[in-house]
């Protein structure tokens, strides 16, 4: 057998070893894929338009594919370009669909810091969910049993909420749920609010963080020893109470310490 026809008789071999070693080998699979480990992470995410709608950040973290455990993580919201929510996590589960995140602390740019166990990220629905949590602005504190975060229409839904706020005293309010829409807090659902010598019910309650006032709307009824009144609206302030709107005050001028008309 001549050179020529030897060499090409053993690169016919080599051709159908490397074939039939190809044809053996099970192919690679997302399972099969190693993690990438690595310090100082960051994942965004665009809409539509091509503006950054979330970012990820980690000291450190393993992932496959996008998908993987950040820890601890910081995961921050956009509107128009400028954040508005940050969600810092002692742990986020990052997942093709969004991820859960544990040990979460929310700080919103208006001031409010919302505190829970444990959240959901829906990231294609843009909402964050969780159950019980608290929501601190000041020395102003309010606790609910559920909490959903809408991160494209920057709004959050509460479910029964109770709420400490500081108006001059500090009063308990309870109510069946409630939103936060920017710096407003808005309650509703037979709203009670309980002072230390008054107490009022209405059919909703709004304030602002950090504000001077709460503002208590329909059907408005408020009570403490000696005077009863109805109105559509109650001011309640460091200054005192102000009603509004086809008000109807009752007096018993003898619990004051007076005394009836003839």
């Amino acid at each position: 057998m001549s050179r020529s026809h030897a060499a090409i008789a053993a690169l016919v071999v080599l051709a159908a070893v490397v074939a039939l070693v190809f044809r053996l080998a099970p192919p690679l699979t997302s399972g099969d894929r190693q993690p990438s480990t690595a310090a100082g992470l960051k994942l965004r995410g665009y809409d539509d338009q091509g503006n950054v709608s979330w970012e990820a950040a980690a000291e450190r973290g393993e992932l496959v594919s996008e998908t993987g455990e950040l820890a601890p993580a910081e995961l921050t919201f956009f509107s128009d370009d400028a954040p508005w929510l940050t969600v810092r996590a002692e742990r986020l589960e990052r997942t093709e669909t969004g991820g859960t995140l544990d040990g979460v602390s929310l700080l919103h740019d208006v001031g409010f810091e919302i505190v829970t166990d444990r959240m959901t990220w829906r990231e294609s629905a843009g909402r964050l969910e969780a159950g019980r949590a608290e929501i601190r602005s000041g020395d102003d504190g309010l606790v609910c049993e559920s909490l959903a975060i809408d991160t494209k229409a920057e709004r959050a839904t509460l479910s029964a909420v109770t709420a400490k706020l500081a108006r001059g005293e500090v009063f308990d309010v309870t109510a069946t749920a409630g939103e936060v829409t920017g710096e407003r807090v808005t309650l509703f659902g037979g709203v009670g609010l309980q002072g230390a010598a008054a107490r009022a019910s209405a059919s909703s309650l709004e304030t602002k963080a950090g504000g001077s006032e709460a503002r208590l709307s329909g059907e408005v009824s408020a009570e403490a020893e000696g005077w009863r009144l109805e109105a559509s609206e109650l001011a309640v302030a460091e200054k005192g109470w102000t009603a509004r709107g086809a008000v109807r005050v009752e007096v018993d001028l003898a619990s004051l310490g007076g005394e009836d008309g003839p």
